[in-house]
């Protein structure tokens, strides 16, 4: 095709950007062709591993991780591998080598052009050979091919309804199907192979979260409407059936050097080679057909994904034969409406999520104290589950004073985690706010704490903890930058959590909270914009009902976070809170089965929340018990009458 120019003036601003996003793409795919090879500081890769994946068919763990492993070792070397064993029958993988030729060769041209490409703002339909080129717009790119994506129909699982393009569109599907009148089998054939990709990408999905020290379903809830696209591609003969230059690019293309921009791509191709790898030390590797075998490559979004330990690597398509070459690439991806970060096992101390707090470590010691130690004596550190995630609950407060439903709300949300999601809880923090908060009605911070750790003491499981951390500090600390200390004590400092096979993974850390903390989250001027973002998109939250505050409506502007928001219904109505507690107290109203019994007793012993200096509580009850004859229930913590 002719050679591209910049847009105009008169083109819009997108197109713009895009043309300069693909010239940057372009850069960058030049400088790796041009550069001299070095010598590689490992034996230099010449060929691709092969990978038997059924064993991953297995009920055994073992057998699934095994695999799991080895595809690991090539992702983080080469990026591509073969697979075997893979389960696709091969009358199906021939079945659409004859659709290829069958639309090719005996479709009429002008049936074809009636579902071009051009008419689809989703690329889908036919694609001329030269029409398009996959880097410096230039390349005489000899391919012809068909393009589809994801439909219900075409998913053995009947999909959830939910999909939608990568623009958000989700009015129904965008393909273009050759007439069945003129092609007949076409859909029915390409449904079957369609079909049986789609689930194998699902399995190999699974594998990859092995690989990647992750639960093995951890991918599935973001796999029930993917991304799927898929192409028939034929090659034409070489004109001149001769080798081409490690770097050289002047000569017949199939398909320009480039890397997929999904999460991982099957290939099928047939026994025409034509596929060729860039080897790290810039080599290119002949990646020709495996019997019965599926060439895996890692894609853009994966690596970007996996904060750059699995490699999408640079490759083209040379058909240097003088035969027709077909192959049949599908490119896999997560839902297109999924919100991702970097993955948890995948963030290291000096790389984390791009709304998580850049240098934790640095952030853990800009707020130092002196002789203060990381209380976790409650956190488990070895899962029992290795499928689930590992969940760390962090409620943030007053607790002036702490109240039974602060407890409770633990309880709940521990519930909620195991009947609900994908987590294993494996501890809880409370954080007591410090007194630089400077809020009406709040005791000394430590009074607070230890009426706190009182509280805590009563708790059965031993899987709360309290930290003074924030409490100890002379200034008021953000609830973003609290998270990040537990990140940073929890992940860097203690190893995040130990895995049944002696693995390691970070464990993941949510903010606890009531709906009326949530409902502050949706006012304007009450939280900073960034903040909230650090904490609802890099942490995420499990957010319990409470009694007045409307979750709905409290959740109407937070819904670019609602995947990481959990809303946990109270089946059992509580409304006890703190400053009930502290209006009981003044009005020298019984507060027994309201909060523990020992911080009760701690209230009273330090005098706490007195109304202007007057008597005691308990002094008070005395007396009233005295003029009346009768005793009064007062405070006190076991239940005796004073």
């Amino acid at each position: 095709m002719a050679a591209a120019v910049a847009p105009s003036t008169t083109q819009d601003v997108a197109a713009d950007n895009a043309y300069a996003a693909a010239l940057d793409v372009q850069k960058y795919l030049q400088s790796r062709l041009s550069t001299t090879a070095s010598t590689p500081t490992t034996a230099p890769i010449r060929s691709l591993p092969v990978i038997d994946l059924t064993p991953s068919f297995s009920p055994s763990r073992e057998s699934r991780q095994a695999v799991a492993k080895q595809i690991h070792e090539a992702c983080t070397t080469i990026g591509f591998f073969y697979i075997t064993g893979h389960g696709i029958p091969a009358s199906v993988c021939d079945g659409v080598f004859e659709l290829c030729n069958r639309f090719f060769n005996q479709y009429p041209q002008a049936s074809k052009d009636a579902i071009h490409m051009q008419n689809s703002k989703h690329f889908r339909g036919y694609e001329p050979a030269a029409y398009s080129s996959v880097n410096d717009f230039t390349s005489k790119e000899t391919k012809e091919a068909f393009n589809w994506g994801y439909e219900a129909g075409l998913d053995p699982t009947g999909g959830d309804g939910k999909y939608v393009e990568l623009d958000g569109s989700a009015d129904g599907t965008k393909n273009q199907w050759p007439k069945e009148e003129e092609l007949a089998g076409f859909y029915e054939g390409i449904a079957a192979y369609y079909g049986h990709v789609l689930q194998l990408a699902r399995h190999l999905f699974r594998l990859f979260a092995l690989s990647l020290d992750l639960p093995e379903n951890f991918f599935d809830p973001m796999m029930t409407h993917p991304g799927g696209i898929a192409r028939l591609i034929k090659y034409i003969p070489s004109n001149n059936p001769t080798p081409l230059g490690e770097t050289s690019e002047d000569q017949e293309i199939g398909l320009g050097a480039h890397t997929d921009y999904e999460c991982f791509t099957l290939l099928l191709q047939d026994s025409t080679s034509g596929l060729e790898v860039l080897s790290p030390d810039n080599h290119w590797i002949r990646a020709s057909p495996v019997p019965g075998g599926i060439v895996i490559n890692v894609g853009d979004f994966l690596m970007r994904w996996t904060n750059g330990i699995y490699k999408s690597t640079v490759h083209r398509v040379v058909n240097r034969t003088d035969k027709v070459r077909y192959s049949v690439p599908f490119f896999f991806s997560i839902n297109y409406d999924e919100v991702v970060e970097t993955l948890p096992s995948c963030i290291t101390p000096c790389y984390r999520a791009p709304s998580m707090a850049d240098d934790p470590a640095a952030a853990a010691n800009s707020h130092q104290i002196p002789d203060y130690t990381f209380p976790h004596d409650g956190l488990r550190r070895i899962q029992n589950d290795p499928d689930r995630i590992p969940l760390v609950l962090i409620a943030c407060g007053s607790f002036s004073p702490i109240t039974n439903l602060h407890l409770r709300m633990f309880e709940m949300a521990s519930d909620y985690a195991k009947f609900q999601t994908n987590f294993e809880v494996m501890g809880g923090f409370i954080s007591p706010v410090s007194d630089a908060y400077k809020k009406q009605g709040l005791a000394n911070a430590t009074h607070r704490v230890r009426m706190c750790e009182l509280a805590v003491d009563e708790h059965p499981g031993g899987w709360l903890m309290v930290d003074p951390w924030e409490a100890r500090q002379s200034d008021y600390i953000e609830t973003a930058k609290v998270l990040d200390h537990f990140a940073y004590e929890i992940n860097n400092v203690l190893g995040g959590a130990q895995r049944p096979d002696g693995t390691r993974i970070p464990m993941r850390l949510m903010l606890l909270a009531g709906a009326d903390l949530v409902q502050t989250m949706s006012t304007p001027g009450v939280w900073s914009p960034d903040d909230l973002d650090h904490i609802l998109r890099g942490y995420g939250a499990f957010i319990v009902e409470r009694a007045g505050t409307d979750i709905d409506d409290a959740l109407a502007s937070l819904q670019q976070y609602k995947d990481n928001i959990y809303v946990i219904q109270q089946l059992i109505s509580n409304d006890v809170s703190s400053t009930k507690i502290r209006l009981f107290l003044r009005r020298e109203m019984s507060i027994r089965y309201l909060i523990p019994s020992p911080v009760i007793d701690y209230i009273e012993q330090n005098g706490l929340y007195r109304d202007d200096g007057t008597s005691s509580i308990r002094e008070k009850d005395k007396m009233k018990g005295a003029s009346s004859g009768r005793s009064t229930p007062g405070i006190g913590s076991s239940g005796e009458k004073s």
